[in-house]
């Protein structure tokens, strides 16, 4: 469609991602390339609303290492694509997510914690990006 719009002459210049998933992830090698898809077509792309909610029974450990695992593979692959601008987060702390109002026995979806402390999906993000930043040295 988007591609359609431009031929027409539509001003179209960015493209923005909701990113309302889950511990498990998603297909990453469909997602790079449709991030590829999107930025050959000269387009900015934003993720606007990323959160990454994991069950609240369970091994709470066992969650949050799979949600920093997603976290990490998301930043890796936008960063390696030069049409992302921006990657947001849909909240701040899990203490005022939308994520339990909506997805019944999911939460902690975003980077702090209820009391604002950093969880493993902050850190995994931050070794990332020094990861990328050393490799552009």
């Amino acid at each position: 469609m988007i591609k359609e719009l431009k031929e027409k002459g539509v001003p179209v210049d960015g493209i923005g991602f909701q990113m309302h998933i889950d511990y498990r992830g998603l297909n990453y090698d469909s997602f790079r390339r449709n991030l590829e898809r999107f930025a050959k077509l000269g387009l900015q792309i934003y993720i606007t609303e990323m959160d990454v909610r994991i069950p609240l029974s369970g091994s709470e450990d066992y969650y949050l290492k799979k949600q920093a695992e997603v976290c990490a593979k998301i930043f890796d692959i936008c960063l390696d694509n030069p049409a992302v601008k921006a990657i947001q987060f849909w909240g701040f702390t899990d203490k005022y997510s939308w994520v339990p109002g909506f997805f019944k026995g999911y939460g902690k979806a975003l980077l702090f914690d209820e009391n604002y402390n950093p969880k493993p999906c902050y850190y995994a993000i931050k070794e990332v990006l020094e990861k990328k930043i050393e490799e552009r040295k």
